[in-house]
């Protein structure tokens, strides 16, 4: 039987976390089933991932108003491939995807992952527009998020939920990664997502700074995405911070870094955050999220998270020493949110899923029999 060909499209700069599910598609699906390769847009984005992936990516070298050629390139690689679906991991992909039909005929299945909602209306409104025109399957991230999806676009046909899969404690030793990492044993981490905008990481990191007058050990864990955002971090805590608690990172090494740490504290509650939400519960880190937007039935506001109601220095703060000095309510979130992953999210549950998803995909189109 002949595999099932899948082309992943790649449009924006993708973050770590999103790499991750991307990561997890292309090792867990069975290799006598299907036949896997990822397409990008921009050079930046395959140096990224072919650096973390260890696998070739194709990139259609798209450059500021070179969409279409792009879109030609991408046209010309999928006549080569021919590809029984194509699997879109962001809008933009979609995109350049639509571009690149406008000069060929459409013969496989178009899939988007939704890993994290659109907010936007000009995004939503490409979204609609594309799953009427092309009959493009929509996959989302949890029960709650596919609700949401179906109502906004009055259907329930081609949208279906698919949790993200994460890693879990049982991977890793935390005080033995500590150790290769020179890391002090007896420091508070906190991770401050690099997805945050940057005054909300200002801000959480004076929230951390209130907290250490009284555990003088805590220290904010920052991935540094872009180099000016390292110098306004400096100094901000040379301007208002008895002690510089920063300790800045490679973004490179935001996954590498994650299990490390003791607290996750996601600002406003963005839902662009909710993959490395899941993943600090899959090691068995408690989370701390303010003004949390519901998307998802695994995020549960002081079930699986902390909750703190309004993003201010003063409450973040209170919410994080709460955490950090209530081993009882430390220890309740993190079981409670461990045993939700462990249900939804599971490497093996994802696994069974998506081939299900496939095969019936397939089935419906006629190409698929297994």
């Amino acid at each position: 039987m002949a595999k099932w060909k899948i082309l992943h499209l790649v449009g924006e700069d993708i973050s770590i976390w999103s790499l991750r599910q991307i990561a997890n598609h292309l090792n867990l699906l069975p290799d006598e089933l299907f036949e896997q390769t990822l397409s990008v847009d921009r050079p930046q984005t395959a140096h990224f991932i072919e650096y973390h992936l260890l696998k070739r990516v194709y990139c259609t070298g798209k450059r500021p108003g070179g969409e279409l050629i792009s879109a030609h390139n991408l046209g010309k690689y999928i006549k080569s491939e021919v590809p029984d679906t194509v699997v879109c991991w962001d809008i933009q992909a979609v995109d350049q995807l639509k571009l690149a039909l406008s000069a060929m005929r459409k013969s496989f299945n178009i899939i988007f992952m939704m890993i994290k909602p659109i907010v936007d209306k000009d995004s939503f409104g490409k979204l609609k527009l594309y799953h009427k025109n092309l009959n493009m399957y929509i996959f989302c991230s949890s029960d709650a998020f596919a609700r949401i999806v179906r109502q906004m676009l009055n259907t329930d046909e081609r949208v279906f939920k698919v949790c993200p899969a994460v890693h879990n404690s049982l991977s890793i030793d935390r005080a033995v990664l500590r150790r290769r990492l020179n890391l002090a044993g007896d420091e508070i981490l906190v991770y401050v997502p690099a997805e945050s905008k940057l005054n909300d990481i200002l801000l959480t990191i004076h929230s951390i700074g209130m907290v250490q007058r009284l555990y003088p050990k805590i220290r904010a864990v920052v991935p540094i995405r872009q180099a000016e955002y390292a110098d306004r971090l400096v100094r901000f805590a040379a301007e208002t911070l008895v002690e510089n608690i920063i300790k800045l990172i490679d973004y490179d090494d935001a996954s590498v870094m994650l299990p490390c740490c003791d607290v996750l504290i996601i600002p406003r509650g963005r839902v662009s955050q909710q993959i490395v939400a899941f993943e600090a519960m899959g090691y068995k880190i408690p989370v701390i999220i303010s003004e949390y937007e519901d998307f998802d039935d695994v995020l549960k506001p002081n079930e699986t998270f902390f909750a703190v109601k309004r993003f201010i220095p003063r409450t973040i703060a209170a919410g994080l020493y709460k955490l950090v000095s209530d081993d009882n309510l430390r220890d309740k979130l993190i079981a409670k949110a461990y045993e939700i992953i462990e249900a939804k999210c599971s490497k093996l549950i994802y696994r069974g899923e998506m081939v299900k998803m496939y095969q019936r995909i397939g089935k419906q189109s006629g190409q698929f029999n297994a």
